[in-house]
């Protein structure tokens, strides 16, 4: 079997507001972030954060469904 390539798209939390247990969610600091996608690079990944997408209108990564459920 050969060699497989492959490649780690990491993505920052998105903040949601609070939860439904009454805990609020915030991203990681930049240092902290950085220290977390040296893992699997340091095992030989290939590994980077995505760049975000959605934020601003809350549609990234569970920021839709987490201002639908607010509505219900």
């Amino acid at each position: 079997m050969g060699t497989r390539r492959m490649h780690v798209n990491l993505l920052r939390y998105n903040p949601t507001g609070t939860s439904l247990r009454r805990v609020e969610y915030r991203p990681a600091s930049p240092e902290r972030a950085e220290a977390f996608v040296a893992l699997p690079r340091e095992s030989g990944l290939a590994a980077r954060f995505r760049r975000p997408r959605g934020p601003d209108i809350d549609a990234a990564c569970g920021q839709l469904h987490s201002r639908e459920a607010r509505r219900a």
